[in-house]
């Protein structure tokens, strides 16, 4: 395992990215935590303009962007594995290019994981908007949960933080999964670490209904 040089590591997996790379690198640039973290970001079959929009973050911000590159597509399990496995951060976020985050999120998260927190995941309510870009939506929340609910049912949403040292009981991402390797993911996560909630919106989750 590498040495930790991030207190956080964000991992993206890009396809066809055109529309939302922009606006997505510049909400990562808002983030308060953003010198003490880094974002993998994986381009499968990267088109000459995702290059070239995410060479000029990386020109704009040296270190804090890693790109890695395939030639063929993914599924978002060996994408989001190639990302941690390329990744050295102490705690792990999985980020979808047309999701946005409050600029204080990860700031919020990391302090929640705090070594005396005794916590492992964190999770908290996020919006669920129509539109990229939108802020008004509906406000998803999940409280009063019971511990074991949380390896039953996939409840974390699509912003939560984990210990990286957590992979080495629950393992990686199941790469057979064609979808809902997050799922599965956050189930085995939760059977093997403990869970916490914090308050206030962690962001907006783009369901564009198709």
């Amino acid at each position: 395992m590498q040495s930790m040089s991030h207190e956080v590591s964000a991992i993206v997996s890009c396809y066809k990215g055109e529309r939302y790379l922009p606006r997505f690198l510049q909400n990562y640039s808002e983030q308060s935590f953003f010198d003490r973290m880094e974002m993998v970001i994986d381009m499968n079959l990267p088109s000459a303009e995702e290059f070239s929009m995410v060479q000029k973050f990386q020109d704009e911000h040296p270190g804090r962007l890693r790109v890695l590159t395939t030639d063929k597509l993914l599924s978002f399990g060996a994408s989001w594995n190639r990302c941690m496995r390329a990744s050295d951060g102490e705690h792990i976020v999985i980020w979808n290019i047309d999701d946005l985050r409050e600029r204080t999120s990860v700031e919020r998260q990391a302090a929640a994981l705090a070594p005396a927190s005794g916590l492992d995941i964190v999770y908290g309510d996020y919006t669920m908007v129509r539109g990229f870009g939108s802020t008004d939506g509906e406000l998803v929340t999940y409280k009063g949960i019971q511990p074991e609910q949380f390896t039953r049912k996939f409840l974390f949403g699509p912003f939560f933080m984990f210990r990286r040292s957590l992979l080495e009981k629950a393992g990686m991402v199941d790469e057979q999964f064609r979808a809902a390797g997050d799922y599965d993911l956050g189930i085995r996560l939760a059977i093997h670490g403990r869970v916490g909630r914090i308050d206030g919106n962690l962001g907006y989750y783009l369901n564009a209904g198709s």
